[in-house]
């Protein structure tokens, strides 16, 4: 997310967020997306939102996935139809699409179906990332695939985090 909210310096902008925030140039909005009236409230007087708040900790429980990917994208779209919010960019994953499901893609898939459901009413495109990178996650996958994990060929997308902002 700090990622992408660089790229809006300049702009007329706000975020929700649950993290302390420092020296962000915009409004900032404190809360999660887990909570309808705190979402609803942060999107009053907005136009466009870019909805990539996500619990992406593939090994947390399915409960806690459901909880922010799918409750919380149900509490971003009817906060933005509330609101009369023009766009809403959803950033999803390429493991929503994958058939032997994970927790993690199972809760993407459903979201993406909430997203969907609103298609009628709000314009609403959805975009599914590979894994997103950064140098350190780089550094961490090369130690990791130094290993002999598998004999089976393995497959594996990602985009670097500044080319998917």
């Amino acid at each position: 997310g700090k990622d992408l909210v660089k790229r809006f310096e300049g702009k007329d902008l706000r975020i929700l967020t649950r993290k302390e925030t420092n020296g962000y140039p915009f409004e900032v909005a404190r809360g999660d997306v887990t909570e309808l009236e705190t979402v609803n409230n942060a999107m009053k007087d907005v136009d466009y939102v870019i909805h990539l708040a996500a619990g992406s900790n593939h090994f947390a429980g399915y409960d806690a996935l459901f909880k922010i990917n799918v409750l919380g994208t149900e509490n971003v779209m009817k906060a933005a139809a509330r609101n009369n919010v023009k766009k809403v960019v959803y950033i999803s994953s390429m493991a929503a699409a994958v058939q032997s499901k994970t927790p993690y893609g199972e809760t993407k898939r459903l979201a993406e179906n909430i997203v969907e459901s609103y298609w009628g009413s709000i314009e609403a495109p959805i975009i599914r990332s590979p894994m997103v990178y950064d140098l350190e996650k780089l550094k961490r996958l090369r130690k990791l695939f130094m290993l002999p994990m598998t004999t089976k060929k393995l497959k594996m997308h990602a985009v670097y985090k500044e080319s998917l902002c």
